[in-house]
């Protein structure tokens, strides 16, 4: 079934080697992208929107909730994945004092590092696993998009 799937994906691609007519901009000698010419994709563009508003280094406690309902509503994270942030929120203050602070923050890629680093230690089921990985990965993008701002 995927063979037959793949087989009618392949047969309706143009041809590498096809015939047909170049566009005006190839016989110029505009084929070759230029740095200028890069285009980010949707994703990246949303990682980079919500990294400008989130620190994912210093989230403060009180924003947990904004900061899940905007990963939502740009689609970086849904479904099942929603169940890797429970690693972020669910993690206790250093100190009673710090439980209390409106204003103190969390660390979320940390708490998701370490998380993963304890799969083995906590024998994580896989697909736990999987969407404490994609979260990772998910936060170490919107700190790379806050770099470069």
């Amino acid at each position: 079934m995927q063979l037959g799937a793949l087989t009618s994906y392949l047969q309706n691609q143009p041809a590498a080697s096809s015939a047909a007519p170049q566009a005006p901009d190839s016989a110029t000698g505009k084929d070759e992208p230029k740095p200028g010419d890069y285009q980010f994709s949707t994703r990246a563009l949303m990682v980079s929107a919500v990294a400008q508003e989130f620190d994912v280094e210093a989230i403060p406690r009180d924003q947990l909730g904004q900061f899940q309902a905007r990963l939502q509503q740009y689609g970086l994270l849904q479904g099942s994945n929603l169940n890797a942030m429970a690693v972020i929120s669910a993690g206790s203050p250093t100190n009673d004092a710090e439980a209390g602070t409106p204003t103190s923050s969390v660390d979320a890629l940390q708490r998701v590092t370490e998380a993963r680093q304890q799969f083995e230690l906590n024998q994580t089921p896989y697909s736990d696993r999987q969407r404490i990985n994609q979260l990772h990965t998910l936060l170490q993008n919107m700190k790379s998009a806050r770099a470069g701002i």
